[in-house]
């Protein structure tokens, strides 16, 4: 584990440095520890709760309607609010990146996809064995230069395509032929360029489709 403090609350109700120090214990959310309220004289498993729902999370992890019905429960302590979701990821950073080029926070937030190796994905990738084995990449539009001089829709593309490494970017300037030949499907980013008949398109991909093969960056 890193020394890094992004300190986590744990069910067992002690704030650890980050995600990683904290072990197996359940994490019940991110921060310190604090607003616990202790059920101390108050766990008489017959006592009437009010019909009020006011959330909160026992110490074993589990929601109640409000902080009467968790120490009805034999619960120790309660914090105020829902107990998170066990299998939501947390917000450590620890990044790996993906076959598919693209760089993931941790290894939960890539779900299922692929790892290629630990670490930001770079600027420059050289495609292992692996990327370059059959399979189906997404239409994702962020273009990358292969080795061999050739702008690929994503990196995933390029190492399919049989290159040894790509940088991202595309190859000298932007080519529109090669964009529409490998189907790529435009993403909704606003990244204006001012075409060659003086209108404004949204990005440099929907202006390659638009039929417009020069155009500079800017709105017109």
């Amino acid at each position: 584990c890193t020394m890094e403090y992004v300190p986590v609350c744990g069910v067992d109700g002690v704030t650890y440095g980050n995600a990683c120090t904290a072990g197996d214990v359940e994490i019940i959310y991110e921060g310190e520890c604090d607003d616990i309220m202790t059920c101390v004289g108050t766990t008489d498993p017959n006592v009437m709760c009010l019909a009020v729902y006011d959330p909160v999370c026992g110490d074993d992890g589990v929601t109640y309607g409000n902080g009467c019905e968790a120490c009805r429960a034999q619960r120790t302590y309660w914090i105020p609010g829902e107990c998170p979701d066990p299998n939501a990821c947390t917000t450590e950073y620890n990044p790996v990146c993906g076959l598919d080029g693209v760089t993931y926070g941790n290894l939960c937030m890539a779900g299922d996809t692929e790892i290629a190796y630990e670490g930001e994905c770079s600027i420059y990738h050289i495609c292992t064995a692996e990327e370059q084995e059959p399979r189906s990449c997404t239409l994702e539009y962020d273009p990358v230069c292969g080795s061999d001089g050739i702008t690929y829709g994503n990196g995933c593309a390029a190492c399919l395509a049989g290159v040894d490494s790509w940088e991202t970017g595309m190859c000298g300037g932007l080519s529109c032929v090669e964009l529409i030949e490998q189907g790529i499907a435009c993403t909704l980013e606003y990244n204006p360029v001012c075409g060659s008949d003086g209108q404004t398109y949204s990005n440099s991909c929907s202006a390659c489709y638009a039929g417009i093969e020069e155009y500079a960056p800017g709105e017109c």
